[in-house]
C-alpha cells in the first residue's frame, strides 16, 4: 500500500493551538520540588524530571502528528519508518505505530469507521438495523466493526 498522511480535524488543530511551551526548570528547581513532595528526599529526582518531560513532549502538535501517522501506517499495513529527525515526532510515531491495536479497541464505533473510510481504504458496509460491516482481509466475507476479524463471521 501507498503511504498516506494524516489530516488532522478541525478540532484537533483547535485543541494543539493551545498548547503553550513552558522553559524548562535548572536541576536544582527539580532537586527541590521533588524534596519538597517526598519529604525531603532527593533520591529519584531524575525520573520526576524525565516524566516532566515526557508530558510537555506529548502536547506538541509534533509529537500529535506523530502518534496519528504511526496509527495510519500501521493501520494501512506499512513498514515502521520514523520520518523526520525530531524527537518529538519520533516518539510519538513511535507510539502510535507500536499502540495502533490497543487504542483503536478504544475508540468508539464511528470513530474506527471514520477513520477506516478515510485511511485504510476499506469500504465500510452500513447494514438496515445500523450495524456496521467491512469487507475482511480475505474478501470473501464481511466482519462486523464491533469485533473486527472476528471467528463469528468469517473462517480465514
Amino acid at each position: 500500500m501507498t503511504r498516506k498522511m494524516y489530516e488532522p480535524t478541525k478540532n484537533q488543530e483547535r485543541r494543539w493551538t493551545k498548547i503553550n511551551s513552558v522553559e524548562m526548570p535548572s536541576d536544582e528547581e527539580f532537586k527541590s520540588r521533588w524534596a519538597k513532595s517526598h519529604h525531603g528526599k532527593t533520591r529519584g529526582w531524575g525520573m520526576g524530571k524525565r516524566n516532566w518531560v515526557l508530558s510537555q513532549m506529548t502536547g506538541t502538535r509534533e509529537y500529535q502528528m506523530g502518534l496519528w501517522q504511526g496509527r495510519v501506517d500501521k493501520a494501512r499495513g506499512l513498514d515502521y519508518g520514523e520520518q523526520r529527525n525530531e524527537n518529538t515526532y519520533n516518539l510519538g510515531y513511535h507510539r502510535g505505530y507500536t499502540e495502533y491495536e490497543s487504542n483503536r479497541r478504544g475508540w468508539d464505533r464511528a470513530t474506527r469507521a471514520r477513520f477506516d473510510a478515510k485511511y485504510v481504504d476499506q469500504e465500510i458496509i452500513k447494514m438496515p438495523h445500523g450495524q456496521l460491516w467491512q469487507p475482511c482481509f480475505c474478501g470473501t466475507e464481511p466482519v462486523c466493526l464491533d469485533c473486527e476479524c472476528c471467528e463469528r463471521h468469517c473462517t480465514c
